[in-house]
């Protein structure tokens, strides 16, 4: 008698393995294709960020730069000082500033984009 359960209740426990362990497996394939997909679009945002410009005039990155060293630095010096230290050029900096700026653009058309579908 004993035997008879153990077995009925090894049989209970396949019914009930097997099924979680398809459903385990399958969550492992549709997580490992997310993460592709997250991989692919980081990729391609990363190549738009770097081939877009959106046609950003040099006086919008020179507003940006005068706010931030009126905000942050009182005048230009200390800004100056502050990304020597960082191991920065102001031209790099106005790069970074650019492609912040960019970020900024199209997080807002992604947002935008999402919000319409």
């Amino acid at each position: 008698m004993a035997l008879k359960v153990s077995i009925e209740y090894k049989q209970m426990q396949m019914k009930w393995i097997l099924p979680t362990l398809v459903v385990i497996l399958g969550l492992g394939l549709i997580a490992k294709s997310l993460r592709a997909q997250m991989v692919n679009n980081v990729s391609s945002s990363l190549h738009d960020l770097e081939t877009a410009d959106y046609g950003l005039p040099e006086s919008l990155i020179d507003a940006e730069t005068e706010d931030t060293i009126r905000q942050e630095y009182v005048d230009r010096l200390p800004l100056t000082m502050t990304l020597q230290q960082e191991g920065m050029t102001f031209g790099e900096y106005r790069k970074h500033l650019r492609e912040r700026i960019i970020a900024g653009l199209m997080r807002q058309k992604n947002i935008a984009s999402q919000v319409t579908k």
